[in-house]
């Protein structure tokens, strides 16, 4: 979740300060998966990690499509993969370690449960990026520097831009998606546990 925190900090930073580097208009950038029958968790992952990054995907026929800007969908699809090959790993393990059956449902409930713990880190790492982000505004203030932005100010210009991406996203989706639920609650609940085992710091996709 650090990886999130410093990456919320740097989106605040750059709305604060850096007039020359804002988001282009959002538009749809690219694919996160191409495939067309997606399960349920790697739409879940990719929505989370859009959201949490000032975009947003959808399921067209082809796969998971992001919208938003060109270098957030950089940063959300290398964590994407990143993300997705620890799954992948994890899932393995407890599979060869026999905790968890070797079936469909088993491994994907598995793989949900790991994806809805995720979710609870990003939400706490984009937090406490907020609250550090504050607080650095709060010092730079006291000691004189008026000419900072406020973080109120940059964080409502970014949920702006994200709800032009929503406004993007909802017209223009197709109505193709994985129809999925929870069909081993043991295994999702395995899943949520081991969800803290993943590495959103960073990592070798080809290690």
């Amino acid at each position: 979740q650090k990886a999130q925190q410093l990456i919320t900090e740097h989106n605040l930073r750059v709305e604060m300060f850096d007039e020359d580097s804002k988001r282009e208009d959002p538009h749809w950038v690219g694919f996160l998966l191409k495939n067309s029958s997606p399960q349920v968790w790697e739409v879940s992952l990719a929505c989370e990690l859009s959201r949490h990054n000032y975009g947003a995907c959808c399921i067209f026929r082809e796969g998971i499509k992001f919208c938003g800007s060109q270098r957030d969908y950089d940063v959300v699809k290398w964590l994407f993969q990143w993300i997705c090959k620890q799954i992948h790993d994890l899932c393995t393990q407890e599979i060869d370690n026999e905790k968890l059956d070797d079936t469909f449902k088993a491994r994907n409930s598995y793989r949900q449960g790991v994806v809805e713990t995720i979710s609870v880190r990003l939400n706490r790492a984009k937090e406490e990026a907020k609250r550090a982000a504050e607080i650095e505004a709060m010092v730079a203030e006291l000691d004189g520097k008026h000419a900072i932005v406020p973080v109120d100010t940059a964080s409502k210009n970014l949920e702006e831009y994200l709800r032009r991406v929503l406004d993007i996203a909802l017209r223009g989706a197709s109505t193709w998606g994985a129809k999925s639920e929870v069909n081993d609650i043991n295994a999702y609940s395995a899943g949520m546990r081991d969800g803290h085992k993943v590495n959103l710091n960073g990592g070798n996709l080809n290690g």
